[in-house]
């Protein structure tokens, strides 16, 4: 009989297999451009914009939208479609007017509270299938308010004042269209309140003429530009010797521009003192009131005091000397001078009052015994 292994008989025992430990590989994060903090993807918004095609996500966490969507509020005064338009814009998303207002719906029929979350809703709501592939660039316009907010970031951007809207305004109504299109919009600010004053009647009719006054203002933005050049490279001592060839190409630049504007004037009888013509006497309002009351008219004097005292007057006259504050840079020295002239002719007009008063007192009294 053969024999038995007996190993192989015995009852085999089966080791428990310990399981391995599975270390967890987080997610890759993605760092906020505004905070700068890593953070999950989920955590930033879906993006169809070439900027962040790597990501495909928004380089700025929703949290920080928010925030900034607050800033823009309160930089608008609390207007919802400026700050989503801007919002938009910076963020390279689909900008849709109707999908405003149907957030602004959705917001109010859930009842959710805080002006903030409008944004929350309104970058839900592009995410939904009919806006895929969309960005700013096709944004949708559709209601005239849009004009106004353009408008109104423009402003803002560049801080216009109220006549400097109303020149450009006028410009554009006198000329039927505008000669500073495409010019930086710092620039345009002083170049619609220079060439105001110059548009006149005569001047409007005359095409060339509006052209060459055209060129002397745009020639005048220039001379201010290299001016505040020449300030900022001549602020001490030691930036002057250091910045002397700049110093001296720019003063060169702006002779050479004033030269061109002198001439300009000159050929084109556009500025007053180069006016010598015997008929050019009597081509302004101004010049005819004075060679009246030269002649001894006494409705003339009437008529000067009128004229003077005219709303239109005062505002050509504010606009003028606005224009020459936003040109001349003044230091300290010329304007402690000015200031003691002013104070002087102050005193002298004060004089003048109480020497008229007196007269007029003199005059009501013999008025009276008569």
């Amino acid at each position: 009989m053969p024999k038995v292994n007996k190993d192989i008989t015995k009852k085999s025992t089966v080791k428990k297999a310990t399981p391995k430990k599975v270390t967890k590989i987080p997610a890759k994060g993605i760092f906020c451009s505004c905070c700068g903090e890593e953070k999950e993807e989920g955590q930033f918004y879906n993006s169809q914009s070439e900027i962040f095609k790597f990501h495909k996500k928004i380089g700025i966490c929703k949290e920080c939208i928010v925030s900034v969507f607050d800033i823009y509020m309160e930089k608008y005064n609390g207007d919802n479609q400026a700050t989503i338009y801007r919002m938009c814009e910076l963020l390279d998303i689909y900008y849709d007017e109707r999908l405003i207002a149907s957030s602004q719906t959705e917001l109010e029929g859930r009842g959710v509270e805080g002006v903030s979350s409008l944004i929350i809703f309104y970058m839900k709501n592009i995410a939904m299938p009919q806006y895929k592939g969309k960005t700013f660039e096709n944004r949708k316009i559709t209601y005239e308010h849009s004009e106004s907010i353009v408008l109104q970031n423009e402003r803002l951007a560049q801080d216009l004042t109220e006549s400097q809207i109303k020149s450009k305004a006028d410009v554009i109504r006198l000329l039927a269209s505008d000669p500073f299109d495409g010019y930086d919009l710092a620039d345009q600010k002083y170049l619609y309140t220079d060439v105001v004053p110059y548009l006149d009647e005569d001047t409007i009719e005359d095409s060339f003429k509006c052209g060459v006054i055209i060129q002397i203002v745009i020639n005048n933005n220039q001379i201010r530009k290299a001016n505040v050049a020449i300030n900022s490279l001549s602020g001490n001592v030691a930036s002057m010797v250091k910045n002397s060839k700049d110093i001296s190409a720019l003063a060169d630049i702006t002779t050479k521009w004033n030269q061109q504007n002198d001439k300009l004037s000159k050929e084109n009888n556009i500025a007053l003192k180069h006016r010598g013509g015997s008929g050019s006497k009597n081509s302004t309002l101004g010049s005819m009131m004075k060679n009246l009351r030269e002649l001894g008219f006494e409705k003339a004097e009437q008529n000067y005091y009128d004229m003077s005292k005219a709303y239109g007057m005062k505002l050509s006259a504010e606009i003028s000397n606005q224009s020459i504050m936003d040109i001349i840079h003044f230091d300290d020295s010329t304007m402690n001078d000015m200031f003691k002239m002013q104070r002087e002719e102050l005193q002298k007009l004060q004089d003048k009052e109480l020497d008229y008063k007196e007269q007029i007192r003199v005059l009501i009294n013999e008025s009276n015994k008569k």
